[in-house]
């Protein structure tokens, strides 16, 4: 097996509040090895955002901070670098699809600005240059009117192509890892799937990894390599995505996947599996396993003692007490 291009290992970063610090992201390791699509799923508020924020040093600081772990990419600890250094891999080697446009974009700066940016600074390319790319990189991605969009403003611009122009930025210096966060989310339905096979191909003609961050597992379930299950931030399982759509293992898995509308029961009026209640308040969580308050199979140890993430058999790992052997061999 390769080395891996993006390995993460025991990160962990805080949000520090009057009322304690936030484990937004509380011992979390993966590894991308290069060409893979690892899809990184769990509610909003378990910690998705904050765990790729972590990776390029992107989280407000205050009041967060990173206090432990590191992020090795192609063997360099990116944990060690100034800001100056992380700045010249930032855009060009790792780039990153971020959740909400209109926050993300500069709305005083042309989009053909934004987009210009990164290929001036990382490529050296002049400005008549750049804007010429930034053009194709806009069709690229689906925009039909690229010579119009390049000089308009964020404003001017709808929440689906304003999602479409972020995304044509990320790929512009042909990064060698994408982190995509919610990368259609403001987009329709057709688009997306439109948007998803474009970075797709993208994706396998440059050999580039990605780390495609969703709450979705629709949305992972033909793309993505492997999965990891995040909740209360921590990967609460990871497997290949055949085996985990197959057979999953952590009750907190089990319950997001009873709760995807299926075909199996057509004409029949049935409701939609919930799991009851909601994340944990990450300053005050509950003793023993975090999702002991919404586990259907809770123990009386799930109360007391904090599962390990344990490998069950190879390429599947989960933190469960619930689990043995024998339920991946049965």
């Amino acid at each position: 097996m390769p080395a891996p291009i993006l390995q993460v290992e025991n990160l962990q970063a805080y949000f520090y509040t009057p009322s304690g610090p936030a484990r937004a992201v509380d011992g979390v390791s993966f590894i991308l090895q290069p060409g893979e699509t690892l899809g990184l799923v769990g509610e909003s508020g378990c910690g998705k955002t904050a765990t790729a924020l972590s990776v390029l040093r992107l989280l407000p600081d205050p009041p967060a901070r990173i206090v432990g772990g590191q992020v090795l990419f192609g063997g360099q600890n990116l944990s060690a670098l100034t800001e100056a250094e992380l700045c010249r891999i930032r855009g060009k080697h790792i780039s990153m699809v971020f959740q909400e446009p209109m926050s993300s974009l500069n709305p005083v700066l042309r989009i053909g600005d934004q987009i210009s940016e990164p290929l001036r600074l990382h490529l050296g390319l002049r400005k008549k240059e750049a804007r010429e790319k930034a053009v194709e990189y806009l069709r690229l991605v689906g925009i039909a009117d690229p010579e119009r969009c390049v000089d308009s403003y964020p404003h001017q611009l709808s929440g689906g192509m304003r999602q479409r122009a972020m995304i044509a930025g990320a790929l512009c210096c042909r990064p060698q890892v994408l982190i995509a966060d919610e990368p259609t989310t403001a987009l329709d339905v057709t688009i997306q799937a439109q948007i998803l096979e474009l970075i797709t191909e993208l994706k396998k003609s440059l050999g580039m990894a990605m780390l495609l961050i969703t709450h979705d597992l629709g949305v992972v379930a033909n793309i993505a390599d492997r999965i990891a299950i995040m909740y209360a931030g921590q990967i609460v399982e990871q497997a290949p995505t055949g085996e985990l759509f197959s057979q999953p293992l952590h009750p907190y898995t089990q319950g997001l996947l009873a709760s995807l509308p299926t075909l199996e029961h057509k004409g029949n009026h049935q409701r939609l599996h919930a799991i009851p209640g909601s994340v944990p308040n990450l300053v005050n969580l509950p003793s023993g396993c975090r999702f002991n308050p919404r586990c259907p199979k809770v123990l009386p140890k799930c109360h007391r003692e904090e599962p390990q993430l344990e490998v069950i058999k190879e390429g599947h790992e989960a933190r469960c007490w619930n689990i043995s052997l024998g339920d991946v061999t049965k």
